[in-house]
């Protein structure tokens, strides 16, 4: 597990911007993106995966992760980190002593 960072991350999610069985003018664009400028929303992309009659259609953006939500996941991702290294410490204490007990059942010399 590696150390958390307050490095703001990109964040996909799905959205519902367009319809296959509509057509767009220029004023619906205009109010797409101006949708995407109030949600920050950098790009889209889409995606499509099934067969010839069973499409699954997706609108995916891209955007980075606000103040609030850089906090809020760094702070969880912080807590997780420091229990993940408490148990790590515990793990490796618990494997010196067993090695200390296993060198002394064979008479060898344990040096701290």
């Amino acid at each position: 597990m590696k150390k958390p960072t307050k490095k703001a991350q990109v964040v996909y999610k799905e959205y519902n911007f367009f319809d296959l069985n509509s057509s767009y003018t220029s004023a619906t664009f205009r109010a797409i993106a101006d949708e995407m400028d109030r949600l920050s929303i950098n790009y889209l992309y889409f995606e499509a995966d099934g067969g010839y009659n069973n499409v699954d259609f997706r609108c995916v953006g891209c955007r980075k992760e606000r103040i609030e939500e850089v906090n809020q996941r760094y702070t969880q991702e912080l807590n997780k980190y420091e229990i993940y290294r408490k148990e790590q410490a515990k793990k490796k204490e618990n494997r010196k002593a067993e090695l200390i007990k296993e060198a002394k059942k064979l008479g060898l010399k344990v040096e701290e």
